[in-house]
C-alpha cells in the first residue's frame, strides 16, 4: 500500500530545511542552499504544497525553456541538482513528497559531464570596453569594479557606500568565501568611474525623493520599474513617465546578467556559466601576464594574493596554468626558437 503523502506548504518546508542545514554546513554553503531555495520558490510561483513538486515540476525546473540547463554550466548545474536532491530527500523523509522522486532524479535528472576546457578570458581591450556596453548606469559601475579589481560578483554587490574611500584610493570589501574584510585598491580608471557614478547616484536619489546618499546604502543598488507622477497629478496614470526606481537598501539579484548583457552587446559568444567570474579571471590573467612580461619571478604568487587564493595551485587551476605550461610559455614567448636551434648547429 502506497504511503500517504502528508500536506506541507513550501515556505514551511523550506524554513525547516534551511534551519536543519544551518547546523550541518558552513555559512558559505548555506548561502548556496538559500539561493537554490529562492530559485525553487520562483519556479513554484506561490506557497503551494510541496507534494505538487512532482516529476513534471522538476523536469521543467531543470530542462524547461528557462530551466537551469539553459543558464548554468555543468559544474553549477550539478551543484544546484545536488542541493535540490538534498531538499527532496528531506521532504520525503517527513512524508511530504513522493518517495518515487528519488529514482526519478537518478534516472532522469542526471548530472552533467564537466568538460575540462579553457574558460573564457577576455582580452585587456575587451575588459576595458565592457563597462561601455552596460545596460544601465548601475550595471556600468559594477562592471567597472569587476574589470579593475578581480572581485567576485557577490563581493561587488555587497559593497556599501560607507566603505568606499576615494580620497585614500581603496574600498573595504567583504570576501564571502572566507568571511573576512580586506582593503581593495582603486585604480585610476576605476576612480573616474566611481566619481561619475556617485554624482549620478546622488542626483537620481534626490530626484526620486530618497534624500542624500547614506553610508549604509549599497554602492550598486537594486532597481525596479516604476513611474513618475505627472506634474499637477496626485496619482500615477498609464501615461506617467516610466523610470527605474532605486532600491539602495537592497543589492541586485542575478548579477551575472550584467556581464552577459554587456558581452551580448559587444557581440561576444559565451557559455551559460559566464558572469563576474569572467571579469575576475580576465583581470587576474592580465595582471599575471603583465608581471611575467616585466620579468617578475613572483608573478604567480602576486596573482594568487590578488585573487585571495589560499595557494598558488588554486591560481594555476583558475587561470588554466600549470608549472609546465608556464615554463613552456617562458621558454618560447618572444624567442626565435627554431632560429636559435639552427644557429646553434652552425
Amino acid at each position: 500500500m502506497a504511503k500517504k503523502i502528508e500536506g506541507q506548504r513550501f515556505e514551511d518546508a523550506a524554513k525547516a530545511y534551511l534551519r536543519s542545514r544551518s547546523v550541518q554546513v558552513k555559512p558559505k554553503t548555506l548561502k548556496l542552499e538559500v539561493s537554490t531555495i529562492n530559485q525553487l520558490r520562483k519556479a513554484l510561483g506561490g506557497n503551494h504544497w510541496v507534494s505538487s513538486m512532482d516529476e513534471e515540476f522538476w523536469w521543467d525546473y531543470f530542462y524547461g525553456d528557462e530551466g537551469r540547463t539553459a543558464v548554468l554550466g555543468p559544474g553549477a548545474f550539478n551543484g544546484d541538482r545536488r542541493r535540490c536532491v538534498s531538499f527532496v530527500r528531506y521532504c520525503i523523509r517527513r512524508g511530504w513528497m513522493d518517495p518515487k522522486l528519488t529514482d526519478f532524479f537518478v534516472e532522469d535528472i542526471k548530472t552533467r559531464k564537466e568538460v575540462k576546457r579553457q574558460r573564457m578570458i577576455l582580452t585587456p581591450q575587451q575588459l576595458m570596453d565592457l563597462p561601455e556596453h552596460a545596460a544601465y548606469p548601475s550595471h556600468r559601475i559594477a562592471l567597472a569594479i569587476g574589470a579593475n579589481t578581480a572581485l567576485r560578483g557577490s563581493e561587488i554587490m555587497g559593497i556599501k557606500l560607507g566603505k568606499v574611500f576615494l580620497d585614500r584610493g581603496e574600498m573595504l570589501v567583504q570576501l564571502w568565501k572566507t568571511d573576512t574584510e580586506v582593503m581593495v585598491p582603486i585604480t585610476s580608471r576605476l576612480a573616474e568611474e566611481l566619481k561619475r557614478w556617485l554624482e549620478l547616484y546622488a542626483k537620481t536619489a534626490e530626484e526620486q525623493g530618497l534624500g542624500p546618499l547614506q553610508p549604509g546604502w549599497y554602492l550598486v543598488p537594486a532597481q525596479k520599474p516604476g513611474r513618475l507622477r505627472e506634474e499637477g497629478s496626485a496619482r500615477f496614470t498609464g501615461s506617467s513617465p516610466s523610470i527605474l526606481r532605486l532600491r539602495p537598501e537592497h543589492s541586485p539579484t542575478a548579477p551575472y546578467n550584467m556581464v552577459k548583457l554587456a558581452m551580448t552587446d559587444m557581440g561576444l559568444e559565451y557559455e551559460p556559466g559566464e558572469g563576474f567570474h569572467t571579469t575576475r579571471r580576465a583581470f587576474a590573467r592580465a595582471f599575471y601576464d603583465g608581471l611575467v612580461a616585466a620579468g617578475d619571478p613572483n608573478a604567480l604568487r602576486k596573482t594568487s594574493a590578488l585573487l585571495h587564493h589560499a595557494n598558488t595551485e588554486m591560481t594555476e587551476h583558475y587561470l588554466g596554468l600549470t608549472n609546465e605550461t608556464t615554463a613552456v610559455a617562458s621558454a618560447l614567448r618572444g624567442q626565435d626558437f627554431l632560429g636559435n636551434l639552427v644557429g646553434g648547429r652552425g
